[in-house]
């Protein structure tokens, strides 16, 4: 068990070098953000176009990435071949999206609230699009346990955003204000949300490009018996995704829509800027997932399986509830050194959300961890339904308590609902997959940490 505990969190250790310094950027970009763009609101707009890009890669994707693992794990099945089938599948969805809006960008743009902005659109498609097709080769390296590769290739990813964004947010604007504007005649101060975009696009095909040798097979739906079996078992995944995707960021969306016009955007801005705060927990989460998926399938051949999942969760909740306390202790002195704009301040709700995001999130990685009960025994239709229920559960609550309480109420939602999809997901599995997790010891930590926080900030 040593062994094997040990090498997953070597696993999620190496996956998470890449989140961990993308985060660290990311904060150390967002100082530049708030900085160098004219308004709040602009920082909100690029928050609704990001939800709405994680909404559509769900779609996109379709499941195939489990898929893949799922089917890979059968001796009967060629790797190769289950490759072939999920990569064609998400690049066929991915070609016909493109096209779509390219063709009706501008109605959409409008639809979102963004009347004249249809390049964002287009933008947007191709950097969906290379993400999506590199999917499922960034995940046959996770099949073949090289970590190290694709952590490379994801720090590179990282590496061309940061030195672009750098290039249009500090260096293009240096160099017009110095009499140097004709190096850089294309640069308009307006179009700042554009290239920061335009960054993230090319961030994303030089990613794709690393990972064409990757793509070393024939790609076709030759084998439709096996195109059939995938696309059965990885359907109701979109469901799910799109459901988690309703739950992680759809409120920005509904921020949009159902707060005032003047102040929606402002709004938004405050609330990305104090969640990216909490993102030091999605990133070990995220990181968790890349290590565990492959692992947890791989593992599920040996008889003490559910054992191994068992500790592993036991392990997971102390993890998260350490950096827990660790973010909370330092949040005032952290959230100053990148939210360096002080009208982020203004409004003193945006410090208050961030341990209620942190404490979501982590129910969202025990989520995760639990929901191997229905991958593993092919009923993905019941985390579609866990996955739709909490969806819905965020639309109801956002619609009835975003007008009077805007984005604290985002916040609180997103911990009731993935609590509680946590709940029901273990209590649905344990009848289908059964696994002892110490229930009693984890929620006796959890109790323990969140109490002690709240002794110590209201005392």
């Amino acid at each position: 068990m040593r062994h094997k505990l040990k090498k997953l969190a070597g696993q999620t250790a190496i996956y998470g070098i890449p989140s961990i310094v993308a985060r660290v950027i990311n904060f150390g970009l967002t100082p530049i953000y708030l900085l160098s763009l004219k308004e709040v609101g602009d920082f909100g707009v690029m928050a609704v176009m990001y939800a709405i890009a994680a909404f559509i890669a769900v779609v996109l994707t379709h499941g195939m990435e489990t898929g893949f693992f799922n089917f890979v794990r059968k001796e009967e099945e060629n790797p190769e071949e289950v490759f072939n089938t999920a990569f064609s599948s998400v690049l066929l969805i991915s070609l016909l999206f493109a096209v779509l809006c390219f063709v009706f960008s501008n109605p959409i743009i409008e639809f979102i609230g963004y009347p004249g902005k249809g390049i964002y659109i287009q933008v947007f498609a191709l950097i969906l699009c290379f993400d999506a097709l590199s999917a499922i080769p960034f995940a046959w390296l996770r099949y073949e346990n090289k970590a190290v590769k694709f952590a490379g290739i994801r720090s590179l990813n990282i590496a061309v955003n940061v030195v672009l964004t750098l290039f249009f947010f500090l260096l293009c604007p240096y160099l017009q204000k110095n009499g140097h504007g004709d190096l850089v005649s294309f640069f308009k101060q307006e179009d700042l949300v554009l290239y920061a975009f335009i960054a993230n696009l090319t961030a994303s095909l030089v990613s794709f490009s690393f990972l064409l040798p990757q793509m070393k097979f024939k790609f076709g739906f030759a084998n439709k018996p096996l195109r059939r079996k995938m696309l059965l078992y990885s359907y109701p995944l979109i469901f799910t995704g799109m459901a988690g995707i309703v739950n992680e960021t759809f409120d920005r969306v509904l921020l949009k829509k159902l707060l005032p016009a003047d102040v929606a955007d402002h709004e938004i801005g405050i609330y990305n800027a104090f969640y990216k705060l909490s993102m030091f927990m999605t990133l070990f989460v995220q990181a968790f997932r890349y290590a565990a998926e492959p692992f947890f399938f791989q593992e599920s051949k040996q008889q003490d399986a559910k054992q191994s999942y068992a500790k592993i969760m036991e392990y997971f909740v102390y993890a998260c509830l350490g950096i827990f306390m660790i973010l909370v202790l330092l949040l005032p002195y952290i959230a100053p050194l990148f939210i360096t704009n002080k009208d982020y301040f203004i409004n003193p709700d945006g410090m208050r959300i961030v341990p209620v995001l942190l404490l979501a999130n982590m129910f969202l990685g025990i989520y995760y961890n639990l929901a191997i009960w229905y991958k593993l025994t092919h009923k993905n239709l019941y985390g579609a339904y866990i996955g739709i229920g909490g969806a819905l559960l965020t639309l109801i609550l956002n619609f009835v308590f975003i007008p009077s309480l805007g984005f604290v109420a985002s916040a609180w939602i997103t911990l009731l609902v993935y609590f509680s999809m946590t709940v029901v997901s273990y209590l649905v599995g344990q009848r289908h997959y059964a696994v002892p997790y110490p229930i009693k010891k984890i929620i006796l930590a959890i109790l323990i940490v969140v109490g002690s926080y709240s002794l110590w900030y209201f005392s």
